[in-house]
């Protein structure tokens, strides 16, 4: 759509400014002295040159229209809802995206290794398992010792 607007302001230039050259036929310096192409083709690509700054800058706020939408679907998808009896007192509780370009940073998550606040782990964390260069280290038994055992899977 960006792209069609700027061809026709481009071809409404050209228009204007092959109907009103006459007018301006004293002022020289505003005239190329050697058109390879037709006139009016060589003028709608000069103005299409001059109007393509346009684009970029129209299109943050599509990218935001975008990323709003995106969040909204993220909040009313059914797959994304989190329900369990002794969580929330048994109501649900919907995803919620509190960033407007989440979604461009989705598939950058590769590894979660703690919460900040310590909500979940009562701020007492414990490396039960490691994986370094393809060996594994520790295991998930519960009831075992606390910590990391460092004893080689």
């Amino acid at each position: 759509i960006i792209l069609a607007v700027q061809a026709v302001f481009a071809f409404a230039s050209a228009v204007l400014h092959c109907q009103f050259t006459p007018l301006l036929k004293e002022h020289w310096y505003l005239f190329p002295t050697d058109i390879i192409l037709p006139e009016m083709l060589g003028w709608w690509l000069t103005f299409f040159t001059l109007y393509s700054n346009l684009m970029p800058i129209s299109l943050y706020p599509t990218v935001e229209f975008c990323n709003a939408f995106q969040c909204y679907f993220i909040r009313n998808d059914k797959h994304m809802y989190y329900k369990k009896q002794f969580f929330n007192n048994g109501v649900g509780y919907p995803a919620v995206a509190r960033s407007s370009n989440l979604c461009q940073e989705l598939g950058q998550v590769g590894y979660i290794f703690s919460d900040k606040t310590g909500t979940l782990t009562q701020n007492d964390m414990e490396l039960k398992r490691v994986a370094i260069a393809n060996i594994k280290y520790g295991t998930f038994e519960q009831g075992g010792e606390d910590g990391f055992s460092g004893g080689h899977e």
